[in-house]
């Protein structure tokens, strides 16, 4: 089986009017940019993070629906739930609701664009080219960017080198949406001789600062990719302990603090 985005609501409807009790569900995984973020194509099943009531206490009105479509009960699981163990403990999605459905029991939420890639990547050491290419067809705006950047540096906090890993993943993903903090491309290697000493305190030889504008000029590589190695490189230093943790965070902070956030 496999559902298109009309195909998810409808079964949705058709689980909201067995209930018998008000059921709050966020939807995350592909379902969720499906359902809200403008991603066209099927999916096995729709992915629940977290319910107000177990999975387990509707699984009858969950079997139902699949009864009636002769398809599996896991068409509707809470599978996904295991992300948040690589995420930091205080992590907490956004959502929104679903536009233009009402149902009587059922209240769906659905996870924001940047908590969608977030919790993609979280497992950035396992990730799958569905998974890249589902972050490749979303459309992003400047405010999904900040608010993503916003929600990797809450996760540095008590867990620095996985957020600037999934950062450096999202970077080699769509390397046409990264920027400088005043919201300018990097258009020459100085701009991003420039990143590296703001970032990591970093002063890239010239035999690498010739490589970096040989590139650019050949278009062989776009400036975002150059920059998502620079943080990869720099999230395993950091993990091998030979780049100062506290450099990364002081470039966090001033990021917030640009974008109009707290940490």
């Amino acid at each position: 089986m496999s559902m298109n985005r009309n195909e998810m609501i409808m079964y949705l409807h058709e689980f909201d009017s067995d209930l018998k009790m008000p059921v709050t569900l966020v939807v995350c995984g592909a379902s969720a940019a499906i359902l809200n973020h403008g991603l066209k194509r099927n999916s096995f099943d729709i992915d629940v993070m977290n319910t107000s009531v177990p999975l387990e206490l509707l699984k009858e009105s969950i079997e139902k629906v699949a009864k009636n479509h002769r398809f599996d009960h896991k068409w509707l699981n809470d599978d996904s739930k295991i992300i948040y163990t690589r995420l930091s403990k205080n992590y907490e999605v956004d959502t929104d609701i679903i536009a233009n459905e009402k149902f009587k029991y059922l209240n769906v939420h659905v996870i924001t664009k940047p908590d969608f890639i977030i919790t993609k990547l979280a497992y950035y050491d396992q990730i799958r080219n569905k998974d890249i290419s589902d972050i490749k067809l979303i459309e992003l705006g400047v405010d999904d960017i900040k608010r993503f950047y916003k929600k990797v540096d809450k996760i540095s906090i008590s867990r620095q080198i996985d957020a600037l890993k999934i950062e450096s993943i999202f970077k080699q993903i769509r390397p046409e949406m990264v920027k400088t903090l005043e919201g300018y491309s990097f258009h020459s290697e100085n701009d991003i001789f420039d990143y590296c000493r703001q970032r990591y305190s970093f002063t890239p030889p010239d035999s690498i600062m010739q490589e970096w504008k040989s590139s650019l000029s050949s278009m062989d590589t776009k400036s975002g990719l150059i920059i998502a190695n620079i943080d990869w490189n720099a999230a395993e230093q950091m993990q091998k302990c030979t780049l100062n943790l506290h450099i990364d965070k002081q470039y966090r902070i001033s990021r917030v603090k640009e974008y109009g956030f707290e940490l």
